[in-house]
């Protein structure tokens, strides 16, 4: 039997694999006492018990090493936390029987999150890495209460935010960097007809007035999205849900990541539907206005100079002939303030349109001349205002005074969306080249005519129904002044 050689090198090797051993032990050492991180070795069963605390518990929990040794993990959980960790250190027990009868083990590491108390009683928020170590658990540890109280107090600020915003009158809105919307407060139902929901996702353009997307705006738009500027106090014009149009003013700025890199916006659109309808209501009345205030002007000055030339002569020599004449002019001046006056108060009162049934307007006008024989046929609801009596009242005026009309016939006929109305008289009629000139500002016509106001108010008060006005023969003789307005439509039916 032949005799064994022994290996001269092994023990100079074991050597060396021991240094190597003592060396990896004296880094790991290092890294485990300056750490900021806690490491820490426990028990692989439901004790969790404690093998190894690195030095550094000491700074973030406040406790010796020694005084975690032998104490069991669960000892300074947070009881609603337990419920959570103790299923999953079972799914580890689990896995760890099935290695033990030889079935393949899936590798673990586990980030989980629990609150510890510390040791003068606190309960700071800790985040775990967990992994199986042999027949033990490694735990590498950190202290995240600073970051979690940081969310909190985030997350308290989100919701103190969303609850501000849902409080305002105003939309308040988000969108990404394509127009999309990812956020809207409920005030948009107030002013769109649209619930929050039926916003979020859906692009800005998609609840815009139709005429409102051209090229141009679109642009526009894509020109806004890109510079990453925002924009204050921007017209635009939206579709309500039930199809009117809404005016709003809209102010918004950038949002960025904490890349700061631009994401969207984030913007408050007001509704001023209201206030730009007064703000062009008050424009037109003041352009009328300033018409009646030239025509006083000129009619009053007219009738002073008369009164003038009346005067002298009067002193020259005094007959009742000159001062029946300074009275009738002093009498003309009276009317013409008082008619002027009727008709601000007129511009004044002028507000938005409702809906009024045309043959009920024209049977209360009619009871203000009960000696001329009018007759009504047909009906229809029309868009106007209160005015439109005025309108009426100034056509069978207009009929009397200057057509010397004794009949009167107003037929009322609608078709789809339009109701025609025609003023129908047997006066002296209009002469064709008088036609074109009856509705100017100012246009005087005959021994009777005064400020040429009536029917030029007329006109303009119908065009601001969205309607038309216009003047033809009545056969045999007379007038037709053929009046054209919105009718209104029910939504079941017709009216």
């Amino acid at each position: 039997m032949k005799k064994k050689t022994k290996d001269p090198n092994k023990l100079e090797r074991l050597k060396r694999r021991i240094s190597e051993l003592e060396k990896a032990e004296e880094q790991y050492r290092i890294i485990a006492e300056n750490t900021n991180d806690n490491i820490a070795i426990t028990t692989f069963d439901l004790k969790a018990k404690y093998l190894y605390v690195s030095p550094s518990v000491k700074l973030t929990l406040g406790y010796e090493p020694e005084e975690l040794l032998g104490r069991s993990f669960f000892d300074f959980i947070h009881p609603d936390d337990k419920k959570v960790l103790l299923p999953l250190l079972k799914k580890y027990l689990d896995m760890k029987i099935k290695k033990f009868f030889g079935k393949e083990e899936s590798t673990i590491s586990e980030v989980i999150e629990f609150r510890f108390k510390n040791k003068i009683g606190n309960w700071r928020y800790m985040q775990s890495t967990v992994n199986i170590l042999g027949k033990n658990l490694l735990a590498i540890t950190r202290d995240i209460t600073e970051r979690m109280q940081t969310q909190k107090l985030l997350l308290k600020e989100k919701e103190y935010y969303r609850s501000f915003l849902s409080s305002l009158n105003d939309w308040a809105w988000e969108m990404d960097m394509n127009g999309i919307h990812t956020y809207s407060n409920s005030a948009v139902e107030t002013i769109l007809g649209y619930k929050a929901e039926e916003i979020v996702g859906y692009h800005v353009t998609d609840f815009w007035d139709e005429n409102s997307i051209t090229p141009k705006s679109l642009n526009l738009l894509n020109d806004a999205l890109t510079a990453g500027k925002g924009w204050k106090n921007v017209i635009g014009k939206f579709k309500h849900k039930k199809g009117k149009i809404i005016i709003t003013e809209s102010t918004a700025i950038p949002t960025y990541n904490s890349e700061n890199k631009l994401t969207g916006y984030r913007g408050i659109d007001r509704d001023i539907t209201k206030r730009m309808k007064a703000d062009e209501e008050l424009k037109i009345s003041k352009k009328r206005l300033k018409i009646l205030n030239s025509i006083l002007r000129h009619d009053i000055t007219n009738d002073l100079a008369v009164i003038k030339s009346a005067i002298n002569l009067y002193i020259d020599e005094p007959t009742n002939e000159m001062l029946n004449e300074i009275n009738k002019r002093v009498n003309k001046c009276l009317k013409t303030i008082e008619r002027q006056r009727k008709q601000e108060n007129f511009l004044e009162s002028h507000s938005t349109l409702e809906k009024y049934k045309i043959e009920n307007v024209i049977s209360e006008t009619k009871r203000n001349y009960p000696n001329i024989d009018i007759t009504i046929s047909g009906k229809g609801t029309v868009y106007a205002d209160k005015e439109i009596y005025s309108v009426f009242e100034n056509l069978i005026t207009n009929s009397i005074k200057h057509g010397n009309a004794t009949k009167l016939n107003i037929i009322i006929t609608t078709k789809d969306n339009i109701c025609e109305i025609k003023v129908c008289d047997n006066g002296i009629g209009i002469h064709d080249e008088i036609k074109i000139k009856v509705f100017d500002k100012g246009f005087v016509h005959g021994k009777n005519g005064h400020t040429g106001l009536g029917l030029y108010i007329v006109k303009q008060t119908i065009e601001d129904y969205a309607g038309h006005i216009s003047v033809e023969d009545n056969e045999p003789k007379g007038t037709i002044f053929v009046i054209i307005l919105k009718r209104v439509i029910k939504k079941y039916g017709k009216i």
